[in-house]
């Protein structure tokens, strides 16, 4: 190489790299951008949530209790039997569920309580936290097809859908168990761009994480396998990686199963057995398999609807645009279908059941976007956060008020080993107030201070108070201990 040679390299050299690394803050610039403005949406969602003891969905309190009960068990240094510790700490706090679900999302509540403490604010932060993780899961998801603006447009519509916007401000474990699968979406859609066995066995970790926060998400987990069969075909099955992958799996769900069938069997016969529950028609028939379909405009909202079917005549008339789409549309389309018709013929229905299936449609309704220019991404996004804006004020969070007022009134009217018979709606929600009150000494329930019927009618609270005969309170008393 001449000297006049590497002098020329030299200056190439010398002028390209300014450009690459500006090309390279862009990126990062953008990204920062990006992961900021799905932040805002998460804090926006912990804002507006009930954050004052006025729980309107009142699982949400004996959700965030066993989050509580957690964090005590594990401060008493795990010595004694947790069956004794949750009897003797459900005597005190009687709103305990921790036994009819799986173990994470509580898990996730003892550790913000362990730093924040307990309080209606931890308890809504922890939901928020895993809301933003599923704000980067479909982000990180439709990237694999799709540009970074229509990412983050697919992202904020997601929390944009009524029942996914809902839940992601109460104390309840769907978002946390969606945040699992989106991620676990992500993870397949890279494995099967790469091939790389230690992503699928990430899939499959993350798939368990999803079941053990709510049971339901198992309905999705078929979609996974579907999506894998129909990419690779029957080769996979001959796979040892496969069935590494497929044990792996099965270990994790062995505890949680045997778990549930051992205290909460009433599960299993939700979803397998041959009553109707709260249906009252057969499971199989016409009327069960298209009630949730008649409410998907309430799970989803329309305009997802509608950019879903636009996308679907899209790829009828012109087909896939390339192989990473069509991954990811197949992955979509079978989370969808597989998820509807289970969650369909389970016995009982609640539209909370299938917030899961917001997902395909935030998803697919994006996709036709990004055959466009990059000016239509943008377009994109600034519609799904107008759609964000205008369902934070059209849905606001019901609030049920009054609980805190009634437990500081028990605390405050109490003495020492007196006991308080709470009578009234919202049972869960007097005991969370009283928890927060009193984090050591005071129970709740009948074992507790003094005699209280708490009453709520459709308006304001009423307080009333009315020792019973001595002997009476005794008699029953000695009865519940």
């Amino acid at each position: 190489m001449t000297s006049s040679t590497a002098a020329m390299i030299g200056k190439v050299s010398l002028a390209v790299a300014p450009a690459y690394l500006t090309h390279a803050r862009r990126r990062w610039a953008g990204q920062f951008l990006i992961g900021a403005l799905l932040a805002a949406v998460a804090v926006v969602t912990f804002v507006t949530a009930a954050r004052d003891e006025d729980f309107w969905w009142g699982d949400g309190a004996s959700f965030a209790l066993n989050g509580e009960f957690l964090r005590d068990y594990i401060a008493s240094g795990l010595g004694r039997s947790p069956m004794a510790f949750a009897a003797e700490w459900y005597f005190r706090y009687p709103a305990l569920t921790i036994s009819l679900y799986p173990p994470i999302f509580p898990l996730a509540e003892a550790a913000v309580f362990a730093v924040f403490g307990f309080s209606h604010n931890a308890a809504q932060a922890t939901v928020t936290i895993f809301t933003l993780l599923a704000l980067f899961g479909v982000y990180w998801t439709v990237r694999t097809s799709a540009g970074a603006l229509c990412a983050a447009g697919a992202a904020v519509l997601l929390v944009a859908s009524p029942e996914v916007l809902r839940w992601s401000r109460e104390i309840v474990m769907e978002i946390p168990a969606l945040a699992f699968l989106l991620l676990a979406a992500a993870a397949l859609l890279r494995y099967q761009a790469a091939k790389s066995t230690r992503r699928l066995i990430v899939v499959a970790l993350l798939l368990a994480g999803a079941i053990h926060t709510k049971q339901t998400a198992i309905f999705v987990v078929p979609a996974f396998a579907a999506a894998l069969l129909i990419d690779e075909g029957v080769s996979l099955t001959r796979r040892w990686s496969t069935w590494i992958v497929v044990a792996t799996a099965a270990i994790c769900l062995v505890p949680l199963a045997i778990f549930t069938f051992h205290f909460s069997a009433e599960n299993f016969n939700i979803a397998f057995g041959p009553g109707t529950g709260e249906k009252g028609y057969d499971r199989l028939s016409i009327r069960a398999l298209t009630r949730y379909g008649r409410s998907l405009p309430e799970i989803v909202g329309y305009i997802p609807l509608l950019g879903t079917a636009a996308y679907l005549g899209l790829v009828a008339k012109k087909g896939w645009r390339d192989r990473a789409e069509r991954r990811l549309a197949v992955l979509m389309l079978a989370w969808f279908f597989i998820d509807y018709v289970l969650v369909s013929v389970t016995a009982d229905f609640e539209i909370r059941y299938a917030t899961f299936l917001a997902v395909p449609f935030a998803v697919l309704s994006m996709l036709p976007i990004a055959r466009l220019p990059l000016p239509a991404g943008a377009a994109a996004l600034i519609m799904s956060l107008c759609l964000y804006a205008g369902l934070l004020s059209r849905q606001p969070v019901v609030r049920v008020e009054g609980y805190n007022t009634a437990a500081q009134f028990v605390l405050e009217q109490s003495e020492q080993n007196d006991v308080v018979l709470f009578h009234g709606a919202g049972s869960k929600n007097f005991t969370f107030s009283v928890r927060v009150r009193s984090p050591k000494s005071f129970s709740c329930g009948l074992k507790s201070f003094s005699w209280t019927t708490i009453s709520r009618g459709t308006g304001a609270s009423s307080i009333v108070t009315f020792p019973p005969p001595k002997s009476r309170r005794s008699s029953i008393v000695t009865a519940y201990r």
